[in-house]
């Protein structure tokens, strides 16, 4: 027995009933040119055996199928389809459904008749982001009766019994590949108007809006802002700890998702930061969790900016703030400028002045100088005890001592050893 299904269902229904010999040739025509069919092979490397004879790396995508629309005991491959779209990769895994249109082959030019087949992306059978998969149900004729109900059969109440041995699918197909399937991945919740896009790994963006819905499901940007405010959302990775309950749906959460990127308009996000010190600021910016006016917010274990040929600007109309628990560092290999007309150190409150350096080492030097001649003029001193000279023993050793320390200083001005070989102010 045979089960119809995709078009083959809609043809029967709109022609009634109508034998195949006399329904509406414009139908007729139709079927040959879509049909659904079961993915048994896709190209995606060199690693599939037709991989040459389908035109190599030109070949990427394209899938080995069989027909779903008579389905029949362990199908044969019916052909070959390529992607319908050359700018959006959206290739299916082995055993989803595809939808295939028959149109224009790149012979055309040359041939009238050159057509080929060429797929939809997967069918939502599950209607589930991770995959898709419906393997072929029709067992072979030596199955027992037990194990052959059609769809219909099991609809109408019957049960269809499995065979005591298990049978674990392969996903990947010739070229190989890591895909497994999980019961951990869990699909967005929308909300009206929204547009979604999610990958089969718990990674998506959304398009969309701040929508204020009384669920249980309620988003978590939506607490303030009109609703219908723009929102995009890109999100890579679920929370580490979400349930097995795959089937139920979830939405972002910015402090759990693993990496995430979130561009507002009206909204507020809680994020939780890791550091909200804004003591060297006399006004301090909003509190992360408090702010409602458009920005963009990054969010990951952890952020790397590299720009290869050029520079990074960071420009602000108000403050900048960089913060760190540990420490920050600055460095540069030639000149590192730090230019305001208010420069403090340690702390917003200081108020003690730098030193020129420059134009005090001048004076200093002077100074230095200055006592070492002196110290000269008083190694020679003397005493008149009864009119007789007499060395003066205790001014001569403080004044060769101050001599010997003043020699030392005026050296290293003139090496220039006291002042920084970096550091520069005006």
């Amino acid at each position: 027995m045979t089960t119809k299904a995709g078009f083959s269902s809609l043809n029967r229904t709109i022609t009634g009933g109508v034998s195949k010999g006399d329904s509406n040739p414009l139908l007729q025509s139709l079927k040959n040119k879509f049909i659904s069919a079961r993915v048994k092979n896709i190209v995606l490397n060199e690693n599939s055996e037709n991989f040459e004879d389908l035109g190599g790396w030109s070949s990427i995508g394209s899938i080995q199928f069989e027909i779903v629309d008579y389905q029949t005991p362990e199908g044969e491959l019916s052909g070959i389809a390529s992607p319908l779209f050359p700018n959006i990769k959206h290739y299916p895994l082995l055993e989803e459904i595809v939808f295939l249109i028959k149109l224009p082959g790149k012979y055309i030019g040359e041939f009238s008749d050159d057509d080929r087949y060429y797929y939809m992306p997967p069918l939502a059978i599950w209607n589930h982001p991770h995959h898709n998969a419906n393997p072929n149900q029709v067992k072979s004729n030596g199955a027992p009766e037990s194990q052959t109900k059609t769809n219909q059969q099991i609809e109408a109440g019957a049960t269809n019994k499995s065979s005591n041995s298990e049978e674990d699918l392969d996903f990947n197909g010739e070229s190989g590949g890591t895909f497994v399937e999980k019961n951990n991945i869990h699909p967005l919740i929308p909300y009206a108007g929204d547009v979604l896009f999610e990958g089969r790994f718990g990674n998506s963006i959304r398009l969309g809006n701040t929508s204020n819905i009384d669920s249980q499901y309620k988003n978590e940007w939506s607490e303030v802002g009109n609703d219908g405010d723009p929102i995009t959302i890109i999100r890579n990775g679920q929370p580490s700890d979400v349930n097995d309950e795959g089937w139920l749906p979830l939405t972002e959460s910015i402090n759990l998702d693993q990496s995430t990127m979130y561009m507002t308009s009206t909204q507020k996000l809680p994020l939780t930061p890791s550091n909200e010190d804004y003591s060297a600021f006399e006004e301090p910016p909003t509190n992360a969790s408090e702010y409602t006016q458009n920005q963009i917010v990054l969010n990951s274990g952890r952020l790397y900016f590299n720009s290869r040929l050029d520079d990074i600007v960071l420009s602000s109309a108000g403050n900048v703030a960089i913060q760190g628990i540990k420490s920050v560092g600055i460095s540069a290999d030639e000149t590192l400028t730090l230019n305001s007309s208010d420069i403090r150190i340690g702390n917003k409150a200081a108020d003690q002045s730098l030193v020129l350096g420059d134009d005090f080492m001048v004076q200093f030097e002077a100074l230095v100088q200055g006592v070492s001649n002196l110290c000269d003029k008083l190694k020679t001193a003397q005493n008149w005890p009864g009119g007789a000279a007499v060395p003066n023993v205790p001014l001569m050793g403080v004044a060769i001592n101050t001599k010997v320390t003043a020699e030392a200083i005026l050296n290293n001005i003139k090496k220039g050893v006291l002042l920084s070989k970096v550091s520069r102010t005006i």
